[in-house]
């Protein structure tokens, strides 16, 4: 089974196949309670949370550290199956994979977008074809798209939450992935947009 792996900074860069075993863990759903004492930094993993010591989350907490994978529902096993392997297929000296994870079943592909490159002047559109594993740095719409922040696939189309940039308003845009004509979707609601992925 193949499966791209998006977490929640979306970091494409993860093929799992059925082959040698990595490490699980199923996380117990009193987990989803930590008390008002736990501490841990926004962008950090799950397993640098702080608890109270001396208690059932802090005993589970620690051995977390080593897992690849933490499964919070059982149904995450039929997408990775019992025994998956990571595989690095694409890297890359920047976030290149950030947002988006729009999946188009037509054509077999993953599109996503970087974070802000360049000293912060824009985001790029990526996508890799699932068959080949090839990735398409830098896909090129045919009218520019500023700041792409999410991506959803609808109808056979990417779905892109645009942030805007200077007096130019976020928006909701289509982009076909063949032709890469870009189609406004929405651009306000009772005045500009500002961020619609947020």
């Amino acid at each position: 089974m193949k499966f791209y792996c998006i977490s929640f900074v979306l970091i494409l860069n993860l093929y799992l196949v059925n082959a040698s075993p990595i490490q699980i863990k199923n996380v117990p759903p009193y987990l989803s309670v930590l008390g008002s004492n736990f501490t841990r930094p926004i962008l950090e993993p799950f397993a640098s949370t702080q608890v109270d010591d001396n208690t059932d989350a802090s005993h589970f907490i620690k051995k977390l550290k080593s897992e690849n994978f933490l499964v919070y529902n059982h149904k995450f096993y039929d997408i990775i199956g019992r025994n998956p392997k990571i595989e690095v297929i694409a890297s890359a000296d920047y976030a290149f994979a950030h947002e988006g994870g729009a999946y188009i079943a037509k054509f077999n592909e993953v599109f996503f977008s970087s974070n802000r490159i360049d000293n912060n002047t824009k985001i790029q559109i990526s996508k890799i074809n699932l068959e080949t594993n090839e990735v398409s740095f830098n896909i090129t719409p045919k009218e520019p798209i500023l700041f792409a922040n999410g991506m959803y696939s609808y109808d056979g189309k990417v779905i892109i939450c645009v942030q805007g940039q200077g007096n130019i308003g976020g928006s909701i845009v289509s982009l076909d992935p063949k032709t890469k004509k870009v189609t406004t979707i929405v651009d306000n609601f009772f005045g500009k947009f500002v961020q619609p992925g947020k």
